[in-house]
């Protein structure tokens, strides 16, 4: 078994230009994994998220418990914005204690284009075909 083919992609947050002060928020459904890998894009910016999380929840209407690892302030510090290149920000989740589903959440510091991406990883079950994997074409 290659650890990569157990692997599944999502776009939770699609890139779109988000105003100043704009929350933006992607959910992901992590059943059947034991990891993510999310990363928080936003384009090129002179001020940093107000709000950048990670929550937690059993259900797709109730994802608000914060993780205090991954919230901004608590249990990490923005990176430094930067004028000509968008900040990235990666958070490592092992899914085995956490609820079943996690959400991005962040709010812009400057009209900015933004984006989230989730890889799930560690599947219980490798995946049989391209479609369990999302991929199109």
């Amino acid at each position: 078994m290659i650890p990569l083919q157990n692997t599944k992609s999502y776009q939770i947050v699609v890139p779109a230009s988000a105003t100043t002060g704009a929350t933006n928020v992607g959910t992901v459904d992590t059943l059947g994994y034991d990891y993510a890998i999310i990363d928080a894009v936003q384009g090129t910016e002179t001020t940093a998220a107000s709000v950048l999380k990670v929550t937690e929840g059993a259900s797709t209407s109730d994802v608000t418990t914060a993780i205090a690892a991954f919230t901004n302030g608590t249990g990490f510090t923005m990176p430094a914005t930067n004028a000509t290149t968008g900040p990235i920000v990666r958070f490592n989740i092992d899914l085995r204690k956490r609820e079943r589903y996690l959400q991005l959440n962040f709010t812009t510091g400057i009209t900015t284009i933004t984006s989230g991406h989730c890889l799930l990883g560690r599947a219980e079950q490798t995946p049989s075909a391209s479609a369990s994997v999302d991929v199109t074409g």
